[in-house]
């Protein structure tokens, strides 16, 4: 693996790494939360062919020998991570959530209630969220919640119960910003914090690094205890959580 540094500073701040192979950018142009990326560099195609001109092609690639390590550790509690519950609990559940996405307002409005009552409450379980912004209006929804940091589940709470009103309009931002004005945050503050292009860059960031470790691809996207689940209801969930609580 050669990591391109030459060109680092002139590209934006969130994507830092361009990881090349074989003398070709690797680029997945499915994830739309990276798609401005790819808009980056396909209009400064120049710029990067430039740069992979340098690279050695008989250079020898390497790949990581502890892939599954580097996963496993991801998917421990971070000192940024937002969550709720017993961080000694014995299962831990961790979300990849998108605030404009049905299926994670679906989850955390008529699941994570039922799994908060019985396994949060009585200290079983630790309940992580990371932001996983897949537009530019959940993007925007994430800078909200994470501006007011002491108030973040608070707003995650009101942005997914209001999602149909927000999510999918074209003045998202205003709408947003009214939402968080009518739930007593400061306007100001709120406009600041979109304005302030690394503060929404960072959280790009940080969804990204993980994308590139977990092969992330959809939202929401759960894991129980490190492991990838697909539960398509309650009962689902109880069964996995049971099965760890149990081991």
């Amino acid at each position: 693996m050669i990591i391109v540094n030459g060109i680092m500073n002139q590209i934006p701040e969130f994507f830092r790494d361009i990881i090349v192979e074989g003398g070709k950018i690797i680029l997945i142009e499915k994830y739309d939360h990276i798609a401005k990326i790819v808009k980056y560099i396909k209009h400064n195609e120049k710029l990067f062919r430039d740069e992979l001109s340098n690279v050695d092609a008989d250079e020898p690639i390497s790949y990581a020998d502890n892939v599954e390590s580097d996963k496993l550790e991801v998917l421990k509690l971070k000192d940024d991570d937002h969550y709720i519950g017993n961080t000694k609990a014995k299962v831990t559940i961790i979300t990849y959530s998108s605030l404009s996405c049905p299926g994670c307002a679906y989850f955390h409005e008529n699941l994570l209630p039922k799994i908060k009552k019985e396994y949060i409450d009585s200290g079983k379980l630790l309940f992580i969220f990371r932001d996983y912004p897949n537009n530019e209006p959940a993007l925007y929804g994430a800078t909200l919640a994470n501006c007011f940091e002491n108030s973040y589940f608070e707003l995650i709470d009101i942005l997914f119960k209001s999602q149909i009103k927000w999510a999918f309009r074209k003045d998202f931002k205003k709408m947003l910003k009214n939402i968080g004005r009518l739930s007593g945050f400061s306007a100001e503050k709120i406009s600041k914090c979109f304005e302030d292009k690394s503060f929404s860059d960072q959280l790009q960031m940080k969804a990204f690094k993980d994308m590139k470790t977990l092969n992330l691809n959809q939202t929401p996207t759960i894991y129980i205890n490190q492991e990838f689940i697909i539960a398509n209801n309650y009962d689902d969930y109880v069964k996995i959580i049971d099965k760890y609580l149990n081991k």
